[in-house]
């Protein structure tokens, strides 16, 4: 998968959740935090449209020289997680335990 950000940070998600039939975690939301400011995506897939299909993946533009602080996930059942340290710049593959 590539990412075209030019020179500024990005950084990109896919959810798993085993053993369940909403496997692409589609409903979650992911709240991605930056220097103090939230940006917030919705996890979905399909379309309202004939032939046309969503990618269940999210990804975040992180500006220039932003800190990627964590990432808050409310998973589809109202689980939460708090992930830190992850890298920019990388999609990481997050699976719900």
């Amino acid at each position: 998968r590539v990412a075209r950000c030019g020179e500024a940070s990005w950084v990109g998600f896919s959810l798993e959740q085993p053993d369940s039939m909403n496997q692409d975690g589609v409903g979650a939301v992911i709240d991605v935090w930056v220097d103090g400011i939230s940006q917030r995506r919705w996890v979905t897939a399909g379309s309202t449209s004939m032939f046309v299909g969503q990618d269940p993946q999210a990804h975040f533009g992180l500006g220039m020289g932003g800190t990627l602080e964590r990432v808050d996930i409310r998973w589809p059942d109202g689980r939460e997680d708090t992930i830190e340290d992850l890298e920019p710049n990388r999609w990481h593959h997050l699976i719900r335990r």
